[in-house]
């Protein structure tokens, strides 16, 4: 099933390739968490299968005009992608599109399985489309967490308490005998 669905996936993308037609998938980013969409054929300009990246041979390869491949697409029918094709995403910034098969079904249904893929992996944050929306939400997050902080930092420890306590008795109970002794000499 794996090699069907592979063959049938890359012949959709080249002749969508050809044709010029863009292919939009909706997906929920795993930076922001938010769903996005997106032509995944922008700037494509050529879809090889087992492409040979010299540290690992994905199921397709997207491959744009300068020869880079931007986009990586693993089919999952019996185990995950290979460390060696993670690895390979983390360092060259690549996305890696997930498409898990579920059934013999899929292969009849290649144009949603890719149009609303298992997930899309960007391993560098600067690809998710709403990276300008997070930054700030995160820098927002800093500055309260560090707000917090402060404060916390400035409020006196339970036991400055006590002992601000303890001090005022004994000043107190000092001032109280002082003046009841001075009473008494009369």
């Amino acid at each position: 099933m794996h090699k069907a669905f592979k063959k049938m996936l890359l012949e959709y993308f080249k002749n969508s390739i050809a044709n010029k037609i863009p292919i939009i998938s909706i997906w929920r980013c795993n930076i922001c968490n938010m769903e996005h969409n997106g032509n995944i054929l922008n700037g494509i300009t050529d879809a090889k299968d087992e492409y040979n990246l010299v540290e690992c041979r994905p199921d397709i390869a997207l491959i744009n005009k300068n020869g880079i491949v931007p986009i990586i697409i693993e089919i999952v029918d019996k185990h995950e992608p290979e460390k060696n094709v993670i690895d390979y995403c983390i360092k060259h910034n690549t996305v890696l599109i997930r498409i898990k098969l579920d059934s013999i079904d899929d292969l009849e249904n290649i144009e949603n399985k890719i149009k609303v893929p298992s997930n899309v992996i960007f391993f560098n944050k600067m690809f998710c489309p709403n990276i300008k929306n997070y930054l700030l939400q995160q820098q927002l997050n800093t500055r309260i967490i560090s707000q917090y902080n402060r404060n916390i930092q400035h409020r006196p420890t339970i036991e400055q308490i006590e002992a601000s306590r303890n001090h005022d008795r004994r000043q107190y109970f000092a001032i109280k005998n002082y003046y009841k002794n001075k009473s008494k000499k009369k």
